[in-house]
């Protein structure tokens, strides 16, 4: 069989995976952003959010990418390997 469905295949699914952690980090970033707290200084606040969402771009990266590598894999094994 030729793989060259299979690369086309996991290129774009990667890249939709990116786009997808991109948005949700900053739908994430900026819920948190917006939580209430108590009056600080904008510093604080943006070391805050910036923090979050390194924190969050992290956990996000390595859940999607997880699942990603795992039904790649799953496919490369039963349709070419088998």
């Amino acid at each position: 069989m030729d793989p060259a469905g299979f690369w086309t295949l996991a290129k774009s699914a990667f890249w939709t995976l990116c786009v997808i952690l991109f948005l949700a980090t900053c739908m994430f970033v900026g819920l948190s952003h917006k939580a209430d707290r108590l009056a600080t200084d904008a510093t604080a606040s943006t070391q805050l959010a910036a923090f979050r969402g390194i924190t969050t771009a992290l956990s996000l990266f390595s859940s999607f990418f997880f699942w990603y590598l795992f039904a790649m894999t799953a496919w490369w094994f039963i349709f070419y390997k088998l």
